[in-house]
């Protein structure tokens, strides 16, 4: 059997006030899979007092699908995204979708793939072999820049 399991959370971001006593609404998509994982993007949104829906918190969440017993990633696991059926049986592309939030949301995906692709790049890699504590020496010059 498989189970689904996160493995990140990241790229939580506040970006309005929620207001305390007011419903808000947690809406979640799939943005972009691989073949034993997927990543879910999380939106929180609230209405606002003249009745406009707002987006004040969005996150995401990279979840991998693991055999139960080997607790191991399964390739192949996690189909690939598809077009609505709609779409595909009038024969429309995603970017023929006459939705606006599609066409948005698959840009956001591209441009989310791109940056976090970019970030793994640059950070560092603290389980890299390469990767070693700071030296005593290098501790201490630390403290005495402050």
């Amino acid at each position: 059997g498989l189970a689904l399991v996160p493995a990140s959370h990241y790229h939580a971001i506040k970006l309005g006030r929620t207001v305390a006593g007011r419903d808000f609404t947690i809406r979640c998509y799939v943005t972009s899979t691989g073949s034993s994982s997927l990543e879910v993007r999380t939106d929180a949104l609230q209405v606002d007092e003249s009745g406009q829906e707002r987006l004040i918190n969005v996150c995401h969440t990279a979840m991998v699908a693991l055999d139960k017993s080997t607790m191991r990633p399964v390739k192949g696991a996690v189909p690939p995204l598809e077009l609505p059926a709609k779409q595909e049986a009038a024969g429309l592309d995603a970017r023929d979708d006459p939705n606006p939030n599609q066409i948005e949301r698959l840009e956001l995906a591209k441009l989310h793939k791109v940056m976090m692709a970019r970030r793994r790049a640059n950070e560092m890699l603290l389980r890299s072999p390469v990767s070693q504590p700071p030296t005593s020496e290098e501790m201490a010059a630390v403290h005495e820049l402050h």
